[in-house]
């Protein structure tokens, strides 16, 4: 112990202390202290020392202590990374998930190499290629679907077991898949169109005008409903684009964005909507976040439409994309952004910038009513969710992916799992959140919403309030409502 001290006392140098007069000085002597760090790990470090691994790590630390939303991407990350976010990715064109340890199809996207070769859902992986998925921990399978992501220009095989206990094998090769980012759009009625956006990618707009379009022109859409509720945001031109229009008047402001770096940005209607659409509804919940949020707050607090539903997630952050010298890059928050009235929504986080939300200002909208200013946007109407925890998710898929499940008559499925999942919790499953689950599970999402919106209490409390003025002008102009 003493020749350890000792050692540890003859290596050491004399500290000096330093005073810190600016932030350009506490800069420099922050960097000088980080390139003393990586000096004293190369040349007294007992091994050798993956600097690259280190910085990655430093920087990936450094930015989560900032804000919740600044992060960092590694160079051989950020062409997938940047192609989930646009909506396409290159695969073989179907989800799974891990249930039980075990690795299942859920989705198939049609004209997909997936697809071409009668891969199903329901489908258990147990290989890729003469890799087994099988006994895998999920460090172990993590690995493995890590090696497999990288695989490039060559042929896959996938050892399947079917739903019915038979084993197959099919080869395919990898290509681009597109996602859309809309993945329900109908009329609920002879006069209201539904229209749901799951995030905002770069190809949003353009999907949300071609379904604005056949909801218009073909079926005589008069008033409409968004549906955002567990959209995760995206980019901000997109939801900028497709609240346009929504206004006659050319400069409404949607949206402001400033930082202490970043000059204050207006973006404003273009006064040019293709469609004339009258009442509008925005459904959102608390997973409605970023995009989700400045879309909801827009139409809030213009009058534009009513806002149904719970508080929405509370992220007022705006990130910039920052490329570094070895093809990394950061997403770096930059500023906030206000919605019309001036309100920030964004929700009290601990960071080294201990921000804190501020809801002592008061605002209103442009009809002069009170808005709530909250960590989020607060609905015009609320509407309770389904007390669906993630815990009775993860037991739903359980019971759903079990064979008796998959292989049973669709009339059977919801007592099946019902009986599986009270067999295995001691909480409440609700029949009506557990008929509505397994249809989204069973049907691709345009189809289940056929099924679902006759039900769902969000949509049917939207249709009440864009079809009965006196009901929709007691939100937007604060009056008695009188049926």
């Amino acid at each position: 112990m003493v020749g350890v001290i000792v050692g540890y006392e003859m290596g050491s140098r004399q500290a000096q202390s330093v005073k810190v007069t600016s932030i350009a000085d506490e800069k420099d002597v922050s960097l000088k202290k980080l390139e003393e760090v990586y000096n004293y790990l190369e040349e007294r470090y007992v091994d050798e020392v993956a600097f690259e691994g280190l910085t990655d790590e430093a920087i990936h630390d450094a930015l989560k202590a900032l804000d919740p939303h600044s992060y960092y991407i590694a160079a051989d990350e950020v062409k997938a990374f940047n192609d989930r976010l646009d909506g396409r990715y290159y695969g073989l064109g179907m989800e799974s998930l891990t249930v039980d340890d075990r690795v299942i199809v859920r989705r198939i996207y049609p004209g997909t190499p997936a697809s071409d070769v009668d891969v199903r859902r329901g489908d258990e992986i147990l290989a890729i290629d003469s890799f087994s998925l099988v006994g895998l921990d999920d460090e172990g399978r993590q690995a493995l679907m890590e090696r497999f992501r990288a695989y490039r220009n060559r042929e896959i095989q996938l050892t399947l077991r079917r739903s019915t206990g038979e084993v197959d094998r099919v080869r395919l090769t990898k290509s681009f898949v597109g996602v859309p980012s809309i993945d329900a759009s109908l009329m609920v009625n002879e006069q209201t169109g539904y229209i749901r956006i799951k995030r905002f990618s770069s190809e949003t707009y353009r999907e949300f005008m071609a379904v604005l379009e056949d909801l218009c022109e073909n079926q005589g859409m008069v008033h409409l409903i968004i549906d955002v509720r567990d959209n995760p945001g995206g980019y901000l031109k997109q939801v900028i684009d497709i609240l346009s229009q929504f206004y006659d008047e050319k400069d409404v402001v949607l949206t402001t964005t400033q930082g202490i770096n970043s000059r204050k940005l207006e973006y404003k209607s273009t006064g040019k909507p293709f469609y004339v659409i009258e009442n509008i509804a925005v459904l959102i919940n608390e997973n409605s976040a970023s995009g989700s949020e400045v879309l909801a707050g827009a139409i809030q607090d213009t009058d534009r439409g009513v806002i149904i539903g719970s508080t929405s997630f509370g992220k007022g952050l705006v990130q910039e994309r920052y490329e570094l010298v070895d093809g990394a890059e950061i997403r770096l928050t930059t500023s906030r952004y206000f919605t019309p009235s001036g309100r920030s929504i964004q929700k009290s986080y601990p960071s080294a910038t201990r921000s804190s939300a501020d809801t002592t200002e008061s605002y209103v909208s442009s009809n002069g009513r009170s808005l709530d200013v909250h960590c989020g946007v607060v609905p015009d109407v609320y509407v309770k969710d389904s007390l669906w925890t993630d815990e009775l998710e993860r037991l739903f898929l359980s019971c759903y992916y079990d064979e008796a499940a998959l292989s049973a008559d669709s009339a059977a499925v919801v007592g099946l799992i019902r009986d599986c999942m009270i067999s295995r919790t001691s909480q409440t499953v609700e029949e009506g959140s557990l008929t509505r689950r397994t249809i989204l599970e069973q049907l691709p999402p345009g189809e289940a919403w056929q099924e679902l919106y006759k039900t769902d209490p969000h949509i049917q409390t939207a249709i009440d309030h864009l079809e009965t003025p006196s009901l929709l002008q007691s939100v937007l102009l604060q009056t008695e409502e009188s049926l």
